[in-house]
Order: C-alpha cells, then sequence, then structure tokens
C-alpha cells in the first residue's frame, strides 16, 4: 500500500492519531518542509500588492470601486492585525 505524502500530514495532523514509538523527526520535518515549499509556491502565484493597489487605484478612478468606508475600514484593521502577529 502507497501513502501519499497528504495522507501522512492528515494522518499527522489528527488529534486522535498517536505517532507511532520510534517515527523518525526526520520524516516529520521532510513532510513539514514539503508543506512550506507548496504554501511559498502558491503564495508567490499571488498578485503583488504593488499591482493589487493599481488596480483598486484604476478603479477608484474609473468610479467602479464601491465599497463602504466601513468595510474598507475593518480590512485595514484586520490586515494591521496579521502584521502585528508576524
Amino acid at each position: 500500500m502507497i501513502v501519499s505524502k497528504e495522507e501522512t500530514r492528515q494522518a499527522l495532523r489528527h488529534p486522535n492519531v498517536e505517532r507511532p514509538k520510534g517515527l523518525d523527526d526526520a520524516v516529520i520535518k521532510l513532510v513539514e518542509a514539503d508543506t512550506i515549499k507548496e504554501v511559498t509556491a502558491r503564495v508567490k502565484e499571488l498578485p503583488d500588492r504593488e499591482e493589487l493597489v493599481a488596480r483598486i487605484k484604476a478603479q477608484v478612478d474609473a468610479g467602479t470601486y464601491h465599497h463602504s468606508g466601513e468595510v474598507i475600514a475593518d480590512a485595514m484593521a484586520r490586515r494591521a492585525l496579521a502584521d502585528r502577529i508576524r
């Protein structure tokens, strides 16, 4: 039986599953490294903030950006909190 990396990750994350005795920490680190690589690749696919700002600025200039001040303030507050966590 072949166990995929994703199945291994899911098993290690499950709270009711005990790690087998003698499980090498290197195996866990490899799984974590794969997860980090996957997340890094996905983040690189996201548009740069400069592109996002330029797109929103163009919408504002064109009069097609319609978000309330409350929505914008909420997003700014959440972003500020997220930046502090880093």
